[in-house]
């Protein structure tokens, strides 16, 4: 792989509505109740299409899922299967449809791929390694025949990334800022440690979907074969790889920047401290043992430098 380019620092974008004051009152009192109470009327609409009652031949929907991990690569795999001329993904990375916005209902998730025309349509959207079992459910039973991707990361750097995602770049703030209090604090987070569990993941999505329609891949194989996973990846979707390799970005590494930013080429998370370094390691102990019996290397690869 060609040397990745350096980024020096993240674009300042701090949204249309960072001036009103107590925005996250607001969000919390007004907005999100008045998304509820609209789910009350589609989310019954989206039900209705899972149990079999309305068909979903009329909509078009993902033939395939890209379900993380969160910092596992889900951003280079958007940019090159988006360069696929046979693929068709939103413009938005991360539809969040499933997790975050099932109350806005099924026809209108499914207009976000209404373009595909021969295409094969796809998205990525990482929180969906989250999901509780029965929202998994509902992604079988609408979608049955769905490929699923999974990209696995050192779970102990992943965590480390993510944490400098949400405590530093999200709120505009250095890396350096980030306290060791804080950054422990974010580890042992639901929303940190649910996103690092590769293998209750991969355990909930295999409970509803045939062995053949989940693939695992890696993070390590980004930095070392990326030309060799993303034709995996692609043959895995049943899309051809009869095409021009050269115009896909499978060489660079692509970060995502601050919230409602552009995306960056190259990385700009710091090293982790050896410090909470450890403390990782502490915390994904038993998975990491887990993972390396269950897919040998590279996840034996991350055991053996939580040992070193």
């Amino acid at each position: 792989m060609s040397e990745l380019e350096p980024v020096h620092a993240v674009p300042d974008r701090r949204g249309r509505f960072a001036w009103l004051p107590y925005k996250r009152h607001i969000k919390r009192w007004i907005v999100r109740p008045l998304k509820l109470s609209k789910g009350v009327v589609t989310v019954p609409n989206t039900l209705s299409y899972a149990r079999g009652l309305r068909s979903t031949e009329s909509l078009t929907l993902p033939k395939f899922l890209g379900i993380g991990a969160v910092k596992g690569g889900t951003t280079w795999l958007h940019h090159n299967l988006a360069a696929h001329p046979g693929l068709m993904l939103p413009v938005d990375k991360e539809m969040h449809y499933f997790d975050h916005r099932l109350h806005r209902g099924i026809g209108r998730y499914s207009k976000a791929f209404s373009d595909a025309g021969q295409r094969i349509p796809g998205e990525i959207t990482p929180s969906y390694s989250a999901l509780p079992d029965w929202r998994v459910g509902l992604v079988a039973k609408l979608m049955p025949e769905v490929r699923v991707i999974m990209l696995m990361r050192d779970p102990v750097e992943r965590a480390w990334s993510h944490a400098v995602m949400k405590l530093a770049r999200e709120r505009l703030r250095s890396p350096a800022e980030i306290g060791t209090t804080e950054a422990l604090a974010h580890f042992n987070s639901t929303e940190s440690l649910g996103k690092g569990h590769y293998i209750k993941t991969i355990d909930t999505w295999s409970s509803h979907f045939e062995a053949e329609q989940i693939m695992v891949g890696f993070y390590d194989d980004i930095m070392n074969r990326p030309l060799e996973l993303l034709k995996d990846i692609v043959r895995h979707i049943g899309a051809s790889t009869d095409i021009d390799w050269s115009a896909m970005p499978y060489g660079q590494v692509i970060d995502r920047g601050v919230r409602g930013g552009p995306d960056v080429v190259g990385s700009s998370t710091p090293p982790l401290p050896d410090e909470l370094r450890e403390a990782l390691h502490k915390l994904y102990h038993d998975e990491l043992h887990r993972l390396a019996e269950r897919y040998g290397p590279p996840a034996t690869n991350w055991l053996e430098r939580a040992h070193a």
